[in-house]
């Protein structure tokens, strides 16, 4: 969902005349509150009844499918059932027949929103920035920054949900130990976040070099991503997140998915496993480019809690 927000902007902005709705699950839709290019957000229900109703009844123009890879049978289902004038696709991957637009898939896309971009050529839009966003309030934004100590800010994420995607607990360990023994990152303030079922590992962690940050919704983890100055994260949606609001991140991911999943026009760097899980990922390549990061950033940047009067 986070990645699908440059797309839903392009298209929003298209022409004056199209408002876009978006179908989302319970836990997706906390992304959209406050985006401005969605007019509403449609909550799945567990059967889908009502909010095939709903859809019906909005007697849409045009329904997208945003399944850029893998057709799935629900969306298709929902899109033949919206008596919407234009079912929109992306072409090649055998259920063409179910569009009344199938779109080709461009040549160089290598992202995700890229492959996502190709959705808006129907709206006359060929090219744009399709970098994400997520829109936080004033009161979100500040309890993010209260959560922080002066000095520059790394915020690591612990968690995943693909068991492929999460890194073991005393290599965590091991980076924060580093850390916190590095002369030049004295300043450093490192905030752990974690999902719920983790937070006992998280307060862990905690000992080892930084401080739990619990939070009670995604929209709080995001007000954290936000006000951080770096990321540390293996392959999940605080990646994304970083990617929306500029932060830079170092990223751990399994073989081949850096390239398609990786941080979007933002600094930092992603660091690939040998194999198709981060079981096999070492603490060494980790922790080199975090480093690296933080140094690089640590002689040219001021820390974000520097009040500036001119």
């Amino acid at each position: 969902m986070i990645l699908s927000t440059g797309l839903l902007r392009a298209i929003a902005r298209s022409h004056a005349n199209v408002v876009v709705d978006v179908l989302a699950s319970p836990e997706n839709a906390p992304v959209l509150i406050g985006n401005p290019y969605v007019r509403s957000v449609i909550v799945a229900d567990p059967t889908y009844l009502q909010a095939i109703r709903r859809i019906r009844r909005e007697r849409y123009d045009a329904v997208l499918d945003c399944q850029v890879f893998s057709p799935s049978t629900t969306t298709l289902i929902m899109m033949l059932m919206s008596r919407a004038r234009h079912r929109i696709g992306l072409a090649g991957r055998g259920i063409d027949s179910a569009f009344t637009l199938p779109v080709p898939r461009p040549a160089s896309a290598r992202h995700y929103v890229e492959h996502l971009g190709a959705l808006a050529t129907p709206f006359g839009v060929t090219e744009a920035n399709w970098r994400p966003e997520i829109f936080l309030t004033a009161a979100e934004r500040a309890e993010g920054e209260s959560r922080w100590r002066a000095g520059r800010r790394l915020l690591i994420n612990i968690s995943a949900g693909k068991p492929t995607c999460r890194w073991p607990a005393e290599r965590f360990a091991a980076v924060l130990g580093a850390l916190r023994a590095h002369a030049d990152l004295a300043n450093l303030d490192v905030g752990i976040v974690a999902a719920p079922a983790d937070a006992a590992m998280a307060e862990q962690l905690a000992g080892a070099g930084g401080r739990f940050l619990g939070t009670r919704s995604v929209r709080e983890a995001f007000a954290l991503v936000a006000t951080a100055d770096y990321v540390l994260t293996p392959d999940t949606a605080i990646t994304h997140a970083a990617s929306a609001f500029g932060k830079p991140a170092v990223v751990m991911f399994p073989r081949n998915r850096a390239e398609i999943w990786g941080p979007y026009r933002t600094g930092g760097t992603g660091v690939a496993s040998t194999e198709g899980t981060l079981q096999s990922l070492p603490v060494e390549p980790v922790l080199g480019a975090l480093t690296e990061l933080l140094l690089e950033h640590e002689s040219s940047a001021e820390p974000s809690s520097v009040q500036r009067l001119l």
